[in-house]
């Protein structure tokens, strides 16, 4: 089992969008976006002397539940084990 060690502080990193921050373009289809929000994260996270390893918990937003299935094979190939704790939140709380 892996334990994790919990810090006084905590970094938040809101709204890490699928957008290409060198071209400001928002890639076709929910799988290339995820794959760029997370891109985007590891960025930050790493920037901010951390990695993805060390996150306890991540919230994806959607519009369709239907692309959670999608996103989360993604997000769950990307992350160490165990992957930190994941919420799901509908646009317009659907």
């Amino acid at each position: 089992m892996v334990k994790r060690s919990w810090l006084a502080v905590s970094h938040f990193a809101w709204e890490r969008l699928g957008i290409d921050p060198d071209t400001g373009v928002v890639p076709d289809g929910v799988e290339s976006q995820t794959v760029r929000a997370l891109l985007n994260l590891s960025v930050i996270v790493e920037a901010a002397g951390s990695s993805m390893a060390d996150l306890a918990k991540t919230t994806t937003m959607h519009g369709n539940v239907k692309d959670y299935y999608s996103t989360h094979g993604i997000y769950a190939g990307r992350n160490t084990s165990p992957p930190p704790a994941q919420f799901l939140r509908l646009k317009n709380g659907e």
